[in-house]
């Protein structure tokens, strides 16, 4: 009798250790102690009775953890191992996994596997930048340098005051960048608020051999984003940076958005030398900007020169959302892992804190610059290595491509109706202008007398 009773009492035991093992075995990532994980998470690996095990007076649909950390529910689960109670940083991977780590859009290129091509990545900041400013951004584009083998180069633009004089901090890292771009193949230029949320996406996939120049578009109305592009090593990039690095010569008095509103003039200028007059009418409503509405009218004046073509001659322009980063404003900072790559305005001032326990909807979100922090953790640049490419997450911060495609059609149709407000309000600044013509032609040497 009492053999049975122990055999009983052995085989509770053996199914208590068992099912502690699998408990274990599945909580070992958790982003945070005591976090609110929704139980969706569980299908195919716990029914909704055990997860109400570790249910204490929670909202529905969550259930709270208190001891262990889960790991991340995808397709390479498997091929993570634990790491360290207090490492808060990265997780670990398996270094002869690093390949299949990788997303279908992320892998090398074939063309590029052929021959090597020197990339690096080069933000300019100037002397008044301190490291808290913009850590965050920065520190995150520094690891994703070193796992991906690139060069990512912080200058200081006041070392170089003698070989680009310009007045305008916007213009004179032109200036750098063209100086810097005779060392590489190509060049990723990034300002110091563009950082990185998913480092297995590679710089190469952006590359396209037809042009020397990418640009993308902002969710600014129809801004280009002057702070971060694409170029590659050629005569023709050098010449384009140049004359972009000196255009602030050029500006009028008057509103003239900086370098952004230079980009536009300098393209229509080059690429389309037999449109003088168009450009000169829309230089006519540059001179006259008082504010960004009137900026916004210049600009669609010469994108509708331009157009709203990919593809531009040696420039390729890449449409909202397409590119390698855009604006973190346009989900709060919430993220795609299968889209996004970097986002921009990752100003410290503008961080929401602390990250929330539950997830984070886009519906609850104002259209502000403020953004959540993706990461976790902290980065530890020493711990930044191809073999270890994966960084821990805030998981209410990830969306689905779905949500994110929403999100970028109510941005486009309300982008679109600001055009078109723009463009009614044209009439407004060419009022009173000659008829004639050649009066309005612009050369370089200034307004051509009629």
């Amino acid at each position: 009798m009492a053999n049975n009773h122990l055999k009983i009492w052995w085989k509770i035991l053996l199914q208590y250790a068992t099912f502690s093992a699998l408990i274990r075995k599945s909580f070992k990532e958790l982003a945070t102690p005591l976090d609110l994980i929704p139980l969706d998470l569980f299908d195919g690996h716990f029914s909704n009775t055990t997860a109400k095990l570790f249910m204490v007076n929670q909202p529905v649909n969550f259930v709270r953890v208190p001891v262990f950390r889960l790991k991340p529910f995808c397709n390479w689960r498997c091929l993570f191992r634990e790491i360290a109670e207090d490492d808060l940083t990265v997780w670990k991977i398996n270094p002869k996994q690093i390949d299949a780590l990788r997303s279908n859009n992320a892998h090398l290129p074939s063309r590029f596997q052929e021959k090597k091509i020197r990339i690096g990545i080069v933000t300019v900041v100037d002397s008044n930048t301190t490291r808290e400013t913009l850590e965050f951004a920065m520190t995150t584009v520094a690891c994703y340098a070193r796992i991906q083998s690139y060069e990512y180069r912080i200058i200081d633009d006041s070392s170089y005051r003698e070989q680009c004089p310009q007045e305008k901090r916007e213009f004179r890292r032109h200036c750098i960048v063209k100086r810097i771009l005779i060392q590489y193949d190509y060049i990723l230029f990034l300002i110091a608020d563009i950082g990185v949320v998913n480092p297995r996406r590679r710089i190469e996939d952006f590359i396209d051999e037809k042009v020397d120049i990418v640009l993308y578009e902002r969710f600014h109305a129809i801004e280009l984003m002057a702070g971060s592009y694409l170029v590659r090593n050629s005569r023709w990039t050098l010449d384009f940076l140049d004359h972009w690095a000196n255009y602030e010569k050029r500006l009028p008095q008057s509103f003239h958005g900086s370098d952004s509103g230079a980009l536009y003039f300098l393209l229509a200028e080059i690429l389309l030398p037999d449109r003088k007059v168009e450009v000169a009418v829309c230089r006519h409503i540059w001179s006259k900007s008082r504010n960004y509405a009137d900026l916004f009218v210049t600009l669609s004046c010469v994108r509708n020169i331009i157009g709203e073509t990919t593809y531009n001659g040696r420039v390729k322009i890449l449409q909202k959302g397409t590119s390698w980063a855009r604006d973190s404003f346009v989900t709060k900072g919430k993220w795609c892992p299968t889209r996004d790559f970097m986002l921009s305005d990752m100003k410290p001032k503008l961080r929401l804190n602390p990250i929330p326990l539950k997830i984070v909807r886009l519906s609850d979100m104002t259209h502000t610059y403020s953004w959540y922090g993706q990461l976790a953790g902290k980065i530890e640049i020493h711990r930044c290595h191809p073999r270890n490419s994966t960084w821990r997450y805030a998981r209410p911060l990830i969306i689905h491509n779905s949500a994110l495609e929403e999100r970028f059609v109510l941005f486009h149709r309300a982008i679109h109706y600001v055009k078109m407000l723009a463009m009614t309000r044209t009439p407004h600044f060419v009022r009173g202008m000659s008829r004639k013509p050649e009066k309005y032609v612009f050369r370089f040497t200034g307004w051509a007398d009629g």
